[in-house]
């Protein structure tokens, strides 16, 4: 009998979701089935939205991954997925600006998919309101209860995007995931902190399956809602392996810091063979959020003395910015690898106590790390990457677009609570302008890059 799970969301969203495991012969029904009664070992939850040709790319994920759910009681596979616009649009399981909302399993037939209870016909649907975000992490929990739950991220990322994360979203760009479909709106990093504390849900593993969200305001803000983080601080390049290849693994290891290692493993050679046709430089880690806490301690102890030695040690300190690692050569030109901004750091300037907080911090960002992945097809790159750090300057953080200050979007953020590394970014008045980047060598101008912000106006 089919499951058929329904859910009134009632008038913050735009219309009742039904959630259904989609099956050839059977009948639909507006009734809601109860809910499981035996947990899986895991329960993963997807949510995101990309379009173009990734709409394309999902639905061969589940094509690939369709025969290989066929126990209930092992990985159960939850999409809530909202289909891209007109343009370029390349799925064939629903219309453009479709969301559908379906556990995924050996017996769900795609073909009607588009003609099932678990979907809507809202482009306007709002992926980014953190109480529809709550309730469908609650609801995937009552209908398929786990032992680990496990979310991912699935879309395009920015980071910790100074214009998405803004109140109101200043600027509609990039944050966690963002909606081509609703004016390209950015669900922030805010927005995903409230939305997962509205659901009550710690997390086995939250995975960002999308660009540029190995970055460490990003990571503290939601560090407490889970055990394990993936994440990549450059752009992610895939065709859908990645995630294909962690299903696969977690049906075979029950133990998630066991099948998380050999993930890493597994992945390798996949990763690499795609990695080879790009041109641009690659990774992917799995941090263990508990140990962001010592890390951002000895952050916080970095950014007083850097705010105390600027004026005396301006010149040096500025010479190290120069020879740090920029993870974004285009848009976002203020995200740094935070391993070798430490290290340009302790090479240039010579403070005890700087130097002091500086071994201790990259001593807790190297245990930071479970499991890392990259890959280099750009000369003048680290041999190894971390995660990065916003490194502007006063300007930059004081910059007004659309009536409101940039800085207005860094302060609440809890990185910057724990470390008052916005006491260090107001000190700064200096702007790299040459640095290494994931594409290269790349040139970026102050002017340029605030006069870019400004004709967003």
């Amino acid at each position: 009998m089919k499951k058929a799970f329904t859910l009134v969301l009632t008038a913050l969203i735009l219309s009742t979701f039904f959630l259904t495991s989609c099956s050839k012969d059977d009948e639909k029904s507006n009734e809601p089935a109860p809910a499981s009664t035996g947990k899986a070992k895991y329960t993963v939850m997807v949510y995101g939205n990309a379009g173009g040709q990734m709409d394309k790319i999902i639905e061969n994920v589940w094509r690939e991954l369709k025969p290989m759910l066929t126990d209930s009681t092992n990985v159960r596979v939850v999409f809530l997925y909202k289909y891209g616009g007109e343009q370029n649009f390349s799925g064939q399981y629903a219309h453009p600006g479709d969301v559908v909302w379906f556990e995924l399993t050996n017996e769900t037939n795609l073909d009607s998919l588009q003609y099932s209870e678990g979907i809507l016909q809202a482009p306007g649907f709002p992926l980014y309101n953190p109480l529809v975000f709550g309730r469908f992490i609650n609801f995937t929990k009552q209908y398929c209860p786990a032992e680990n739950y496990i979310l991912v991220i699935y879309g395009h990322g920015g980071g910790f995007d100074i214009t998405t994360d803004a109140p109101n979203n200043i600027i509609t760009s990039k944050g966690v995931l963002y909606d081509e479909l609703d004016n390209h709106r950015g669900m922030s990093m805010y927005e995903l902190n409230d939305g997962l504390a509205s659901s009550s849900t710690h997390f086995g593993c939250i995975f960002f399956h999308n660009c540029l969200l190995g970055n460490i305001e990003n990571l503290t803000e939601v560090q407490q809602h889970t055990d394990y983080l993936i994440s990549s601080e450059h752009n992610l390049y895939t065709n859908g392996a990645h995630f294909i290849k962690f299903i696969e693994t977690l049906k075979d290891y029950s133990d998630l810091e066991e099948a998380l290692e050999q993930y890493f493993i597994r992945l390798k050679p996949i990763a690499d063979e795609i990695n080879s046709h790009a041109n641009q430089n690659i990774d992917l880690s799995c941090i263990r959020s508990a140990n962001l806490s010592l890390l951002n301690f000895y952050l916080g102890e970095v950014s007083n003395c850097l705010v105390e030695l600027y004026p005396t040690h301006k010149e040096i300190i500025d010479s190290a910015a120069d020879h740090c690692y920029r993870v974004s050569g285009n848009n976002i030109v203020y995200l740094y690898d935070l391993n070798t901004y430490l290290a340009s750091l302790r090479h240039f300037v010579d403070d005890s106590l700087l130097n002091k907080a500086i071994d201790s911090a990259r001593t807790n960002l190297e245990k930071l790390f479970m499991h890392r992945y990259h890959y280099n097809n750009i000369d003048h790159s680290p041999n190894q990457y971390s995660i990065s750090i916003v490194l502007g300057h006063h300007d930059f953080l004081h910059l007004a677009v659309k009536g409101t200050v940039i800085a207005s979007a860094y302060y609440p953020s809890a990185f910057n609570r724990l470390t008052g590394w916005a006491n260090w970014l107001n000190t700064n008045t200096y702007w790299p302008t040459i640095t290494a980047c994931e594409t290269g060598i790349s040139t970026v101008p102050w002017e340029s890059f605030r006069d870019k912000l400004l004709n967003l106006q």
